[in-house]
């Protein structure tokens, strides 16, 4: 039987030549970057949900006092003039309760600047019910008379807005 040795000659290698390195910090570098800008989209996204469920809040705050004026005396929102989406109104809060009163309201909360306001329509009806306007609703008008159909007194639409910088 025969045996036979074979030695292999190993070299050390010392350092890594300059294009590993690039590499290597190139790829260190798109790592690094993709991750920063997932968490800034990430901190956008909070703000914005943020800025949303307060805007969310604030507009369900207000028409919450609407509800409550319109609960007090129907008289103080039916009796608005003018009505329609030009015609902002605001909620106020006077020494005998709430009050409404014209213009927007402006709220600064977290260093943001939100305006709120609400405007009022009145429903316009078919006559299908009998007389008086209290059939199908057809729609809204910004007066009393309806060019669809008759006004309903006792409905009217309110519709609130709020609006906040981006």
């Amino acid at each position: 039987m025969q045996s036979q040795t074979v030695n292999y000659k190993l070299q050390k290698i010392r350092g890594q030549s300059l294009i590993e390195i690039l590499i290597g910090v190139t790829v260190v570098s798109v790592f690094l970057i993709g991750g920063v800008l997932i968490l800034a989209n990430v901190l956008r996204i909070g703000k914005v949900n943020l800025d949303t469920q307060t805007a969310q809040d604030l507009t369900s705050e207000l028409l919450d006092d609407v509800r409550t004026i319109n609960t007090s005396n129907w008289q103080n929102l039916y009796g608005l003039s003018p009505k329609g989406s030009g015609a902002h109104y605001r909620v106020a809060t006077t020494t005998t309760g709430l009050q409404v009163t014209s213009g927007e309201e402006t709220l600064s909360i977290d260093n943001v600047t939100y305006a709120r306001y609400f405007y009022i329509e009145n429903i316009c009806r078919d006559n299908s019910g009998g007389t008086g306007g209290i059939g199908n609703i057809l729609g809204v008008s910004d007066t009393s008379s309806c060019s669809l159909g008759a006004e309903d007194p006792s409905t009217q639409k309110v519709t609130a807005r709020i609006t906040w910088p981006n």
